[in-house]
């Protein structure tokens, strides 16, 4: 993540949110989700 940031991109993040305190938008898990879900 913190690398994914230096290089000005927007992170996202699949698992738990303790894990990537930095990231502009964590989620759980894949199950259910669609393409809209992550972009939303």
């Amino acid at each position: 993540v913190d690398a994914i940031k230096a290089a000005g991109m927007q992170a996202l993040a699949i698992g738990p949110t303790e894990r990537f305190h930095n990231a502009d938008k964590v989620i759980p898990d894949m199950v259910k989700k669609s393409l809209q879900d992550l972009l939303d």
